[in-house]
């Protein structure tokens, strides 16, 4: 969806991902997925790589629950990396 770039305001990018997180924090961890799918499917390429790795810290504890041990261990070593790029380019 190359046509999709900034169509979620950086306002509305904070909103969402903190949203999403207080989700997670409560456990509520599909709908914290679903959130942050949001702008993975209409956020720019950079608004992507931001949520990027928490998309996948979400899958990686849906698998967990499925107890898809291999899904899990490969989920959070991407996360781990995309985070890591993330704060470093927030910082």
């Amino acid at each position: 969806m190359t046509g999709n770039k900034n169509l979620i305001s950086e306002n509305k990018l904070t909103e969402i991902i903190i949203s999403g997180c207080k989700l997670y924090n409560e456990n509520k961890i599909n709908n914290a997925h679903s959130k942050w799918e949001k702008i993975w499917k209409d956020g720019s390429k950079a608004q992507k790589n931001t949520i990027k790795g928490l998309i996948q810290v979400s899958g990686a504890t849906l698998q967990f629950e499925r107890k898809k041990v291999d899904s899990v261990l490969y989920l959070f070593k991407l996360s781990a990396n995309n985070l890591l790029v993330t704060t470093y380019v927030l910082l």
